[in-house]
């Protein structure tokens, strides 16, 4: 049986990564049944209970060493892990793992990967130096791409794919309907806004919307995607609303957040993954930018660019909701055959890393 070793953000309750590792494990048992999966997480056992896997602590070099020394392949990914905005530790911690699994002489991929920014310029060349040595890296959009070639990263093949969230198929979970009954929602077409702190962001202008949202009808339900963290700036909108609106204070699995954004009518948001779960299901959204990961998604789902935190008003913001409320038949049609490909794009990252695992039987 062939056993791989995955490396994420995996553990710290936040539904983007956790529906990126969601995905993966899916994709990866689709196309190799018999692989065995092995999780480098913050929470082990809750990581082993939540997706049948394998879980090692992430902090533990012994743990580690002895998962390194086990696989057949060590996978980097998905998400935004080779980055230094957050600050230094976390691209070291990552790189860190990466070089151990080349030293140990194992097979290496990075799996869906949305790189930087990279701003420091000792994490860019240790970044190339790393890079370099690994056997394979996919991607998940064309920017990520450019910024490891700018880096130079040039060794190893790099496949431009798409997000893993993008190809989950989500099955057997609790109903958007009765998450909303509980949370006191009403049954009627609603808006998902998705929102986490961040320096610059303006709570006042993005209540102002809220409001005029609830005006035309609409339902207003605000979302924390990493649960309790994002409960807090949530809060400070509602605050300042006048119109009623639901605040979502269960912690949601992945698979239950992907099935209420389905729900939605629009989706407002800040957190990356609240806009692939959007375009993964055919929701129109309006990307809040804070990180060019946002802005490259934007671009690749074929909507229109959204507002930064920094320059945002609530007029801008109103304008652009008006505008696919104004044409939302063709803008829903339009994002749903985009993501169409993009699901395909998906599912090559696990088609790529079975083909990893062949070539290693093979030699």
């Amino acid at each position: 049986m062939k056993k791989v070793l995955i490396s994420g953000y995996y553990g710290f309750n936040n539904i983007g990564d956790e529906a990126v590792l969601a995905s993966m494990i899916q994709a990866l048992d689709d196309v190799s049944p018999q692989v065995q999966i092995t999780v480098l997480s913050d929470n082990p056992e809750r990581t082993e209970k939540q997706y049948r896997v394998r879980a090692i602590n992430r902090w533990s070099k012994k743990e580690i060493s002895n998962g390194l020394k086990e696989c057949d392949l060590f996978i980097s990914g998905g998400g935004s892990l080779l980055q230094d905005v957050t600050g230094p530790k976390s691209i070291l911690y990552y790189l860190a793992l990466i070089r151990l699994a080349v030293w140990y002489k194992k097979p290496v991929m990075f799996y869906a990967q949305g790189i930087g920014p990279v701003q420091r310029p000792w994490a860019r060349k240790l970044l190339a130096r790393v890079a370099n040595r690994v056997n394979l890296i996919t991607v998940r959009d064309e920017g990520s791409r450019d910024d490891l070639l700018q880096m130079g990263v040039k060794n190893p093949a790099i496949h431009v794919t798409a997000d893993p969230v993008l190809g989950w198929e989500v099955v057997g979970e609790s109903s958007p309907g009765e998450i909303l009954s509980r949370a006191g929602a009403e049954k009627r077409p609603s808006v998902g806004v998705s929102l986490r702190g961040w320096e610059g962001i303006k709570p006042g202008e993005i209540a102002q919307v809220c409001d005029w949202i609830a005006a035309q009808g609409f339902q207003v339900i605000l979302l924390p995607f990493h649960f309790p963290g994002d409960i807090a700036i949530c809060r400070d909108v509602a605050k300042l609303m006048k119109q009623e609106y639901c605040l979502l204070k269960e912690n949601l699995s992945p698979a239950e957040m992907m099935n209420l954004v389905g729900k939605m009518h629009l989706i407002i948001g800040m957190r990356l993954h609240a806009l692939i779960m959007a375009a993964a299901q055919g929701v129109p959204f309006v990307g809040l930018s804070y990180d060019p990961k946002v802005d490259r998604f934007t671009r690749q789902a074929g909507q229109a660019a959204g507002c930064t935190v920094e320059n945002l008003t609530a007029s801008s913001l109103q304008a652009q909701v008006e505008q696919i409320l104004a044409d939302y038949r063709q803008i829903k049609k339009d994002l749903e055959d985009r993501a169409a490909g993009l699901k395909t794009q998906a599912r090559e990252n696990a088609l790529l890393a079975k083909k990893m695992l062949e070539q290693k039987e093979e030699s």
